[in-house]
């Protein structure tokens, strides 16, 4: 174990400095309902921005991006728009003030303000959407549970742990002992404090994160002058063909079994796909998930858009200096890793054992520090989602609507520790990060984009539309990984999107249109652009004075930009660690256009 006094130290101060946090806001969280779930709607833009950017900064999406750019190189950085990471971008243009211009305080109870509260299908829509909500959070945190466990492990061999331990593990669930420890610090200060501690935890941990991806970006640059990597051709620039033609069998061989097994080999059709996907994904707004309460905690509309534009520009440049710092560092340093595991090769396990290796004594445990943060920071964001379904849909909607506000956060607590039980006994049966990437990002969203878009398109679209589409999408979802064994789920997307669609029109048109007056509110308070006519010419006729919203055009050109200011973003500190001199000047070139223009296009013209 290369850990020292002084990197134990810094681990255990932190997870102490934590559970204080969660003690000192406990008083504030209890005042009520709103104030536990989204810190009263006071809290600044740039705080929220850096906490929903510390919740994406995730120990197991960055164990993940790390494998990808070993292997696929420069030209991973498209790989996760599997998400979309574009989303960000949707939402920061037009979306987010859209959705927190309705005043909800959780997605299921925004449907209210689309569909009312009466009708057919209504209450349909709300469970299917809570549903939804708590089966995506609960694969979220079986999600990072695993990959922080496999990352301890390899911090922490439990043959040093073993003699302290009065029972003994087999060796599979060593990974799942290290997350239960960890997650019961994440539980408290996340289920005392509410999003106050969860927000001001989280800009605690992105500061100490941006200081250790610096100094591993430092590290590889100065490890890499004079020095040549062995990669295939191809590797280390972004753009590609519709073969992905990355040879690694005279390097490393298991790395062509690995772009076999991830099924990317055909990298033209699979881009197609993600964008395809994607952008369907994006239109349909921010999942029910801590993004979501994020946007809703924000202030008011024009600072929920600031803060999701915030989150690209605080995270994607942090994050991949520390992601091509510790490729870089595997790369030269390849055979003093041990990645090896009982079924072969494992890259994601580059990672943690890059960390391991190559950091001095301090380093390793500020870095270490700000991992384990981004575990607790995930997995807070993410109670405190399946919270406020919980508490706000559920109890407050069907069982107890007159409950005291003390009865509320006790509610609050029990449920955190209920959510978080059974996320921890997901996670013992998740084979690996990702299997539970692909099932949650190709299969459980695939079911969840046809409805959640139209909702803001068309105003024909009613309850009951919404919930045949959902039911439709996300019973298909559950299937087709039984029908589709060894097909990635991103290629057979399009036939669940259809799916899910005909389940949209067939329940739109057996049930009336939402009543009239629900969706004139809508229209004139959220104020979209789509397909509205008959609702825009009522809501004229009443309201001469209205303005209508007709940004569709100037909304996707902003989007066209963002997207290439964020893959600019991504890749930037790539360059500079390569110190790839040409690439890197256009690359600042054309971020700095996108960035005036922008300033005209978009920060100038941002309204409540």
């Amino acid at each position: 174990m290369r850990l020292q006094l002084i990197d134990v130290l810094m681990i255990v101060t932190y997870l102490v400095m934590m559970v204080m946090i969660g003690w000192y806001y406990r008083k504030k969280a209890r005042q009520n309902k709103e104030s536990y779930l989204l810190g009263g709607k006071k809290l600044p833009w740039y705080m929220l921005g850096l906490s929903d950017a510390s919740d994406m900064f995730d120990i197991s999406g960055t164990m993940w991006m790390v494998s990808l750019a070993f292997i696929y190189g420069l030209k991973s950085i498209w790989i996760p728009w599997l998400w979309p990471v574009f989303n960000q971008v949707f939402n920061m243009m037009f979306l987010a003030k859209w959705l927190r211009r309705s005043n909800a305080d959780t997605g299921a109870e925004w449907l209210a303000t689309r569909f009312g509260l009466k009708g057919k299908g209504v209450k349909a829509s709300h469970n299917i959407t809570v549903a939804f909500a708590l089966i995506g959070c609960l694969g979220f945190l079986a999600y990072g549970f695993v990959g922080l466990g496999k990352s301890i492990e390899i911090f922490v061999p439990w043959n040093i742990v073993q003699p302290y331990v009065p029972f003994n593990i087999a060796p599979e669930y060593v990974a799942h002992v290290y997350g239960i420890i960890f997650t019961l610090f994440a539980m408290f200060y996340s289920i005392l404090g509410g999003m106050h501690s969860i927000v001001v935890g989280d800009v605690i941990k992105y500061i100490i994160m941006t200081v250790g991806c610096l100094a591993i970006g430092i590290i590889a640059f100065t490890k890499m002058q004079g020095q040549h990597l062995n990669v295939p051709e191809g590797w280390s620039t972004p753009f590609f063909g519709w073969n992905l033609n990355l040879d690694w069998s005279k390097i490393i061989a298991d790395a062509n079994k690995k772009i076999q097994d991830d099924k990317f080999s055909l990298f033209g059709f699979f881009f197609m796909m993600m964008l395809f996907k994607g952008i369907f994904a994006s239109l349909a707004g921010p999942a029910p998930n801590y993004d979501m309460q994020k946007v809703l905690s924000t202030r008011s509309p024009k600072e929920a858009s600031k803060m999701t534009g915030f989150v690209s520009i605080v995270l994607l440049p942090i994050r991949y200096s520390m992601v091509i710092g510790l490729t870089v560092l595997a790369l030269l340093y390849y055979n003093q890793l041990n990645v090896s595991s009982p079924t072969g090769t494992d890259f994601e396990r580059i990672f943690p054992a890059a960390i391991n290796t190559f950091l001095p004594v301090g380093l390793l445990g500020l870095v270490l520090t700000g991992l384990l943060g981004a575990f607790m920071g995930t997995f807070s964001g993410t109670v405190n989602a399946a919270q406020a379904y919980i508490v706000n849909d559920i109890y407050l909607k069907y069982i107890n609507p007159d409950a005291p506000t003390k009865k509320i956060i006790r509610m609050n607590y029990m449920v955190g520790v209920v959510v978080v039980a059974a996320g921890v006994i997901l996670g013992f049966f998740a084979k690996d990060v990702n299997s539970v990437l692909q099932w949650i990002v190709g299969a459980l969203y695939g079911g969840y984009i046809a409805s959640n878009m139209l909702k803001w398109y068309w105003w024909r679209f009613n309850a009951n539309g919404f919930f045949w589409g959902m039911a439709a999408g996300i019973l298909a979802a559950l299937v087709f990984p039984f029908i589709f064994k060894e097909t990635l789920p991103l290629y057979v997307w399009p036939l669940l999107f259809l799916i899910s669609i005909a389940g949209c029109l067939i329940g739109t048109y057996t049930a009336p249109p939402t009543e009239e007056g629900i969706l004139k509110k809508f229209y004139s308070t959220v104020r979209p652009w789509g397909f509205w006519k008959p609702i825009h010419d009522k809501v004229i006729a009443e309201q001469p004075d209205f303005i209508p919203n007709k940004r569709f055009k100037l909304d996707m050109f902003n989007v066209a930009l963002g997207i290439i200011a964020q893959l600019c973003l991504t890749i930037l500190p790539m360059y500079v660690i390569l110190w790839m001199k040409l690439p890197l000047l256009i690359t600042i070139l054309i971020l700095a256009v996108i960035v005036f223009t922008l300033k005209r296009t978009w920060w100038d013209k941002l309204e409540d």
